[in-house]
């Protein structure tokens, strides 16, 4: 009759009047997964590594030939529990996700994106506005005393022509409608941010009516 791999393990330590309580402090192995070993029930192992390890150290621990018990294990069960590491069971609880590894886990996450937002926010605070002017484009000639001026600048930011604020819409988009004078105009453009960080542009106009 073939030796069961279960009774063999059993038999081995009780030949040696050990009990499971000191083979489990011994191996550093929890007393249930010995107990399962000696009873051949495997479902409570998570892969096939969990188990012929765990076989291997029992088995020497019993002074017992780690390769032959291997050998057993592999004659009775080996086709049963071959695709058992590559498989998982629905409902079974990653080692790692602990509740509290979890909140530690959302913490470090909010943490992060809180520091995320104000760096966001410090960066558009700080760095220098954009103005651009679309019209008139620079050095240019008019025959007419009145233009109209346009662009686009950051959002927020305080526009000016000719130290004249004038509105810029929500979008930072601005078209105004500027007096000149005969001959050559100089037309300053700003645009100032919240943290008082300036951008300047210049047009040359000469009006020739």
């Amino acid at each position: 009759m073939a030796t069961a791999v279960g009774t063999l393990l059993k038999k081995a330590r009780e030949d040696r009047n050990i009990h499971l309580e000191k083979a489990s402090e011994d191996l550093k192995i929890h007393q249930k997964f010995l107990e399962a070993l000696e009873a051949q029930d495997f479902s409570v192992f998570s892969s096939q590594v969990h188990i012929t390890g765990f076989l291997k150290n029992y088995s020497e621990y019993l002074g017992l030939d780690a390769k032959q018990v291997s050998a057993f294990y592999r004659r009775d069960f080996g086709n049963i529990h071959q695709t058992l590491s590559a498989v998982r069971p629905l409902g079974v609880r990653l080692p790692w996700a602990t509740p509290d590894k979890i909140a530690g886990a959302l913490v470090v996450v909010i943490f992060l994106s809180f520091f995320s937002y104000l760096i966001y926010q410090y960066s558009l605070f700080v760095k220098l506005p954009t103005l651009i002017v679309e019209n008139p484009p620079s050095d240019a000639k008019v025959k007419s005393v009145q233009i109209v001026v346009s662009g686009r600048a950051s959002p927020g930011s305080v526009l000016k022509i000719n130290g004249q604020e004038i509105n810029a819409g929500g979008s930072g988009s601005f078209s105004e409608n500027i007096s000149l004078k005969i001959g050559a105009n100089t037309l300053i453009f700003t645009a100032t941010n919240k943290a008082g960080r300036v951008v300047q542009v210049v047009r040359n106009i000469i009006s020739e009516p």
